[in-house]
């Protein structure tokens, strides 16, 4: 709540909310929806939209920090380390002040790895059918998100070896979402730009990491190193972990391989700023 407090009443409520490389049909029928709604300005419905959607990965990501690590005094305070470090993380508090689809991205991933952790750990088919629909919809709000799909089938192979029979269902259940979400839908801008891979380029990469680092600064970076250290120990700790690492590997894969300006918007390091913040709070 407070992170959404500070969102709207700092928002300038600039742009028109659908800016954003590769933004998803999702994305853009969401932000398209709430722009014409006929009551207010259509720019601040929009960023309130965003708003909504980064305060709700300040919320996923500090929740996260507690599945990992439990719920005594220790756990909520690092919770409440990643929270406030992500609040006020220059990739994530842009994304609020510039709407764009990264504060939504932010919000899927969080929550999808909120989801899966407790995947892991012997959720029943509610919460697996649940990150299934998660992992198709996520598709159509950032293509990114395709790098969670190896990581998160590997835990419902587990999870079938395990005895459970609804990974069956999953992943007709996260293909039937991603092909709704990226269904055309009747609202401008819907079609990407022609051209939009290139060879590779992995000179913006370094560009991409010295920016993910200024969004932590050197004492959350510090935190998260160890917090990274700490998570290997536990085979559930080990696979958040790893999703982790695929979400940081993906946007520099991104960075590398999209013609288009993935660096342009200051939010386009979300995806890294969120794993440094909750490597901080574990």
């Amino acid at each position: 709540m407070a992170a959404f407090a500070v969102y709207v009443l700092l928002s300038p409520a600039a742009g028109d909310g659908l800016a954003g490389d590769l933004a998803g049909p999702l994305y853009r029928f969401l932000a398209g929806a709430t722009a014409a709604v006929p009551v207010g300005d259509p720019r601040f419905r929009v960023a309130l939209v965003c708003a909504a959607a980064a305060a709700i990965a300040v919320w996923a990501s500090a929740r996260l920090v507690i599945e990992l690590c439990g719920d005594d005094g220790a756990a909520i305070g690092g919770a409440g380390v990643c929270g406030v470090t992500l609040m006020f993380a220059p990739a994530l508090f842009m994304s609020a002040m510039r709407p764009a689809v990264w504060a939504v991205l932010a919000a899927a991933l969080a929550v999808t790895l909120l989801l899966m952790i407790r995947v892991v750990r012997g959720a029943g088919a509610g919460c697996g059918l649940g990150l299934a629909l998660a992992l198709g919809l996520g598709v159509g709000i950032h293509p990114l998100f395709v790098v969670l799909w190896p990581v998160c089938g590997a835990v419902l192979l587990v999870r079938l070896r395990r005895g459970a029979r609804w990974p069956l269902l999953a992943p007709a259940m996260t293909l039937l979402a991603a092909a709704l979400a990226c269904a055309p839908v009747v609202i401008a801008s819907t079609t990407p730009p022609a051209g939009v891979f290139a060879r590779p380029d992995f000179g913006p990469v370094g560009v991409a990491v010295g920016a993910a680092a200024r969004n932590l600064g050197f004492i959350a970076l510090t935190l998260a190193a160890g917090g990274a250290a700490s998570l290997v120990i536990g085979s559930s700790q080990r696979w958040i972990l790893v999703a982790h690492a695929f979400m940081v590997m993906g946007q520099l894969a991104a960075v590398a391989l999209l013609l288009s300006p993935v660096l342009a918007h200051p939010g386009a390091g979300v995806a890294a700023a969120l794993v440094g913040c909750v490597l901080a709070g574990a």
